[in-house]
């Protein structure tokens, strides 16, 4: 494990230690990380390694969540990601910095979750040492599993799609299902948004799979399904069509959800995604939940993009 960071390092957060995985501390701010062999130039994940789920998940992070040049997080004021290897955090922007080094001391000496699907014992502490500066800190409802789109994804569907990058797009620009505005519709359309892939039953957009985070290392799936075509593969299929579109960006792909959510669980399951581990998201009581941004049916605003936890129906 690893001994707090210097005060006198604050203005150097940006990015997750080698050795912590605590997004928000550069390597540089650990004495025990600063006298290891490992060169300091080292981030995460550049090996010619795959990456470990507990780095997908710090990468994910990143991804749905916007930084600031601290490397701090906007949106919950802490989100743990638990893996079987271990654990990650992401450090909110408002937490002070006091604050963080004993968050960030207390999750690097944690011990890894024996059960995934059950909050870190190190949480409950860090919603203790959030709550004495902060007020009341809450488990935000949306953390749950998160999961990587596998790169050889094929799910065979009569399901008429229409995608992105197809001619048949114009067809749409009509088909706003409601729960956008038409400014963001056509933004979507036009594909000023990122990719996306809709699919079409009588003449009517019944899913949507499409891209409201991405970051310069991985990319999210957000996926909506009008409630009565839910449960018969209109999410699956456009969410393994908008994989094939995401693809040659290079990224990671990630795919996660509401711990409640049983139904977008079953999703990923069918599509046969990989299990990374959870993320458990603490945030203020007296504001609005990590889904802050969001539209009905977890279809996020673009203006949220990166801030919002992201469910899946």
């Amino acid at each position: 494990s690893t001994s707090p960071a210097d005060p006198d390092d604050l203005d150097n957060l940006a990015a997750a230690c080698w050795e912590c995985n605590v997004i928000g501390w550069s390597r540089t701010t650990c004495r025990e990380c600063r006298a290891s062999s490992t060169p300091a130039n080292i981030s995460p994940g550049v090996a010619n390694v795959d990456p470990s789920d507990l780095e997908l998940l710090r990468i994910e992070i990143g991804t749905i969540w916007k930084t600031d040049r601290r490397g701090r997080i906007t949106g919950p004021d802490l989100v743990i990601a638990s893996a079987p290897a271990g654990l990650a955090a992401g450090i909110g922007v408002d937490v002070p910095d006091g604050v963080t080094r004993e968050v960030v001391d207390a999750v690097a000496r944690a011990r890894p979750a024996t059960d995934l699907h059950s909050p870190p014992t190190v949480l409950e502490r860090c919603r203790v040492l959030l709550e004495s500066v902060l007020g009341p800190i809450k488990l935000a409802p949306s953390s749950g599993p998160s999961y990587l789109i596998p790169e050889q994804l094929v799910y065979p569907s009569d399901v008429t799609l229409v995608r992105s990058d197809g001619n048949e797009s114009s067809t749409v620009r009509t088909a706003n299902p409601g729960n956008w505005t038409n400014a963001e519709w056509d933004q979507l359309v036009e594909g000023r948004l990122g990719p996306w892939v809709m699919a079409i039953q009588r003449d009517m957009v019944v899913s949507i799979c499409h891209t409201p985070a991405v970051s310069e290392r991985g990319a999210e799936a957000g996926v909506w399904t009008r409630p009565e075509f839910r449960g018969q593969g209109y999410a699956v299929a456009v969410t393994a069509a908008w994989a094939t579109l995401a693809r040659p960006s290079g990224r990671h792909l990630f795919y996660s959800t509401a711990g409640a959510n049983v139904s977008s669980q079953r999703v990923a399951a069918r599509l046969g995604l990989r299990p990374l581990g959870w993320l458990w998201q603490l945030t203020r009581a007296r504001t609005r939940t990590s889904h802050q941004g969001l539209a009905p049916h977890g279809r996020s605003h673009p203006a949220a993009c990166g801030l919002a936890r992201l469910d899946k129906y």
